[in-house]
C-alpha cells in the first residue's frame, strides 16, 4: 500500500473509535433500517456540499484578491 492508503486507513480506524466513543455502538448495529442508514448518508453529503460551497467560495476570494493585486502592480509599473 500506498502511504495515501495507509493514511486513509488510519483515519477509518480513528472516526470508528470516534463513532464508539461518541455513540456507544459500531457499523454493526442493528438497530437503523436501511432508510435511516440512507438518510444518515444524505445529511452526510449535505454536509460535505456545504464545505464544498465553503471551500469554493474562499478560492474565489483568493483569485479574486490576486487578480486585485496582479492588476494593481500592472497599473504601477506599466507592465
Amino acid at each position: 500500500m500506498s502511504r495515501i492508503e495507509e493514511n486513509v486507513i488510519k483515519k477509518i480506524m480513528e472516526r470508528a473509535e470516534t463513532g464508539l466513543n461518541k455513540y456507544g455502538t459500531t457499523m454493526e448495529r442493528d438497530d437503523l433500517s436501511e432508510i435511516d442508514w440512507l438518510i444518515h448518508l444524505q445529511e452526510e453529503v449535505l454536509d460535505a456540499a456545504v464545505y464544498l460551497e465553503k471551500i469554493i467560495e474562499l478560492k474565489h476570494q483568493t483569485f479574486e484578491l490576486l487578480y486585485n493585486v496582479t492588476t494593481t502592480n500592472e497599473e504601477l509599473f506599466n507592465v
